[in-house]
């Protein structure tokens, strides 16, 4: 405030002596920063008494008149430049918020569709998850088609798990979480992805910490590889390599205490950084129409935050993708000791 007064004070001098346009263009500029600063209008009359106190000091060649005129226009300068500045800027943000009630309006009309879509969806499952389980009874356990009925079932479990993810993920449920031990419930859910995995693809899972336990959902974290690593193969247009790895995190990632961090990179083309920034907003997706919902990462970051844990992105263009899980340790796996 003290650095406009002075400012609003100076320009005042050099217009009231020479009526320099320049000087009036100044305390636009003032009038404008006064509003970016949020100042109230009535700190106005304080820079006004200041600026004239200024010129009063002085002895002017210009009749008593003349002075208190030009010192009038630079008070209607700094007047009209700061309505219109406050006008401006009462536009954006209303326009701001009618942008956000209409962001809010879709993303309540898109989790109703979605909503429903899940359940019809977790209608269908039912019969294949009871046709697969009955056929498990009926078939040799050593034959080809237990396998095969095996991996239907188990497709079905885990479909209808990602199902109810999304429906707790729409209605803010709170998971029921436990001690789970991480590179054991890794390797399950990986060697679940790899069901998926497309012949020009290959999936890694590299273990380094097998002894860590964390608080956390069997089913949850398959959703979460799942998502990503689908994500990637997606990326990579259906030709690479996906990376998924298990290790003891940094203390710089987790300074609260010990955590596991679980890395799943591809070496696809990688995201610029405006799509990187919205990569883990709800329904946001590059892809073409009815080819992706956009919940894949939203709900992977809601999963996570519940776990108390945080998720990054690591990406440029022309160099992969890095998603990132850090995952706080709740203790050693006493079963290993």
């Amino acid at each position: 405030m003290r650095e406009l007064a002075q400012r609003y004070a100076e320009q005042m001098l050099i217009y009231v002596r020479s009526e320099d346009e320049a000087a009036l263009a100044a305390i636009v500029g003032i009038g404008c920063e006064i509003v970016a600063s949020d100042l109230p209008i009535e700190e106005i009359a304080g820079l006004q008494e200041e600026a004239v106190l200024a010129v009063s000091r002085l002895h002017w060649t210009e009749s008593p008149e003349v002075v208190v005129r030009r010192s009038a226009v630079c008070l209607a300068e700094l007047l009209i430049a700061y309505s219109v500045a406050y006008r401006d800027r009462a536009e954006l943000v209303a326009r701001e918020r009618r942008r956000i009630a209409q962001h809010d309006r879709r993303l309540a009309a898109l989790g109703q569709l979605v909503g429903g879509v899940a359940h019809e969806l977790n209608n269908l499952l039912q019969p294949i998850r009871g046709m697969a389980e009955l056929g498990l009874r009926d078939v040799p356990p050593s034959g080809t088609l237990h396998t095969y009925f095996a991996i239907v079932f188990s497709s079905a479990e885990q479909a209808a798990c990602i199902v109810r993810g999304i429906l707790g993920y729409l209605r803010q449920e709170a998971p029921q979480l436990r001690p789970l031990a991480i590179a054991g419930a890794l390797e399950k859910s990986v060697d679940f992805a790899r069901i998926g995995i497309v012949p020009g693809l290959r999936l890694r899972l590299e273990i380094v910490d097998r002894d860590a336990v964390v608080i956390g959902d069997e089913s949850e974290l398959t959703q979460v590889v799942l998502n990503l690593v689908q994500n990637a193969g997606r990326a990579m247009q259906g030709r690479g390599d996906i990376v998924v790895r298990l290790e003891r995190a940094p203390a710089a990632m987790r300074p609260a205490g010990a955590a596991v961090r679980i890395t799943v990179g591809d070496d696809g083309p990688g995201m610029e950084a405006a799509v990187a920034a919205q990569a883990f907003e709800p329904f946001f997706t590059t892809r073409p129409p009815g080819e992706g919902t956009g919940l894949g990462l939203a709900i992977v970051r809601e999963i996570v935050r519940a776990w108390g844990g945080e998720v990054s992105l690591d990406t440029a263009p022309g160099r992969g993708t890095r998603v990132t899980i850090a995952l706080p340790v709740h203790h050693e796996d006493v079963g290993r000791a």
